[in-house]
């Protein structure tokens, strides 16, 4: 028996766990393409801002968006995302950029999107607390 078999026979709970943890990455991977974009980090968001003329989506609550948001940024909050469906239909073609305080919210907006017909969404990856941990401008 070779010593890499040998190894393996004698720390079999090591392997499954290293094979757990590999499915549960490929898993997150898996996800961010199917957003149709991904996570971006706050650098290329602004890339895409000021290249592509994103239309940047704040979908965190009233309250939220008042305390301060991205500069342009549109107010979308998640709870009712559906209903500006049509409205946001002329920006179908274009980048999207969402984002919400941590990123989790905007995630799950981004698929409503997506279904909705909306090719080119971005989620902000870290949403606006990443944002101000990068010093970026931030609207009150």
């Amino acid at each position: 028996m070779s010593q890499l078999q040998e190894f393996i026979l004698h720390h079999w709970v090591l392997f499954i766990i290293l094979g757990v943890i590999l499915a549960l990455l490929a898993y997150n991977l898996a996800g961010e393409f199917n957003r149709g974009g991904g996570l971006l980090a706050p650098a290329q968001a602004v890339r895409l801002i000021n290249r592509d003329g994103a239309l940047v989506l704040d979908v965190r609550e009233q309250p939220e968006f008042e305390r301060g948001h991205i500069v342009n940024a549109r107010h979308a909050p998640a709870a009712t995302l559906d209903a500006q469906v049509p409205a946001l239909a002329s920006y179908r073609e274009r980048p999207v950029l969402l984002y919400c305080a941590a990123g989790s919210v905007s995630t799950r907006a981004c698929k409503t999107l997506q279904q909705a017909g909306f090719s080119r969404v971005h989620v902000l990856k870290g949403g606006l607390n990443s944002w101000r941990q990068e010093n970026l401008p931030v609207v009150v």
